[in-house]
């Protein structure tokens, strides 16, 4: 088995064009190239946030704010919000391949490249998606997910305690995963695959069929590359933690071809701030299927659909307030 303190690697994609991905294999700085954004603004961005007045520590506050676009979170409003207790959430739910933009694109092939796994097509079975091939984006549909908020209250101490162990633990999906308390989430936690220390397993209903997905958690130890991932939002994160699908039997394929959560953390002096992005790949024909069953939302697996996204954010939100 594993170490799970293995430090996360990063699997170059090759679909950002052979010259970027030249300058990613030499480098961390590809954020840079990617995004066009650099972490200058973090701490104008950290100190707005730190001297906004009337904290929220309430876990009654939790509104959901509707942010129309992935780079859109990091405003002066949207900040107060976040000091008020709200969630900032953004979400691109079954979105054809083809009908992307250039962010989307930007952010799937980048967070789509991070795994535990240093190759993670053999040693996990997760193929590369190349989203400059039109017939790759013509076969599939995207859910990609983002959310933000603040925790207030919570010093370094706090932070140290968030880790690959408890984010794969019984006791913070119990707490945080949606639809528990109805029976319309169903959790797993036996010695999976090779990684079990670390992995956990879900149940939920996808259209009309219940299935099961098996995820690993991962810490991302390297600072250069916590550094560059910081770059999404010009915020220097302190934290990162990747969960991932993993199957036990990699030669099975399905029509999930990516399930991917990643949370990056903030410490201020006020508090931590969170941030999730979830992508998820899936081939047209399942899509079709739950559509043609009257299914509006076929993805709500792991918090990809809008509802369960909000609810997952809710919920930890509650949790690192009051448990941790």
């Amino acid at each position: 088995m594993q170490s799970s303190t293995r430090t996360l690697s990063i699997s170059i994609t090759k679909s950002i064009t052979t010259s970027i991905s030249k300058k990613l294999l030499c480098s961390f700085s590809f954020f840079t190239v990617i995004f066009g954004v650099n972490a200058s603004n973090d701490s104008s961005i950290i100190s707005q946030l730190d001297r906004q007045q009337n904290i929220t520590t309430s876990s009654q506050q939790n509104r959901l704010q509707e942010v129309n676009s992935l780079d859109a979170f990091v405003t002066s409003n949207n900040l107060l919000r976040l000091r008020q207790g709200d969630i900032l959430s953004h979400a691109v739910i079954l979105k054809a391949g083809t009908a992307l933009n250039d962010l989307e694109k930007q952010v799937i092939n980048t967070i789509s490249g991070l795994s535990f796994f240093q190759n993670q097509n053999q040693e996990n079975g997760i193929a590369t998606l190349d989203l400059n091939d039109y017939a790759t984006l013509k076969r599939h549909s995207f859910v990609v997910n983002k959310s933000m908020f603040f925790v207030p209250n919570k010093q370094p101490s706090s932070l140290a305690k968030i880790n690959a162990q408890l984010l794969a633990s019984e006791r913070y999906h119990r707490e945080c995963e949606p639809g528990i308390e109805s029976g319309k989430t169903k959790l797993d936690f036996p010695n999976v695959g090779h990684h079990q220390d670390n992995s956990f397993r879900v149940k939920k209903i996808v259209g009309p069929k219940e299935i099961t997905i098996q995820m690993l958690t991962s810490e991302i130890y390297n600072k250069e590359l916590i550094k560059n991932l910081s770059r999404i939002d010009g915020i220097n994160y302190d934290k990162a933690i990747l969960m991932e699908r993993t199957r036990n039997d990699i030669l099975i394929s399905d029509n999930f071809k990516l399930v991917k959560n990643l949370l990056l953390y903030r410490q201020s002096s006020e508090g931590i701030l969170v941030t999730s992005y979830t992508v998820v790949a899936t081939e047209m024909g399942m899509v079709a299927r739950c559509l043609i069953a009257g299914v509006k939302r076929c993805v709500n697996i792991d918090s990809f659909s809008t509802e369960d996204s909000t609810e997952t954010a809710v919920r930890t939100r509650n949790f690192m307030l009051n448990k941790l």
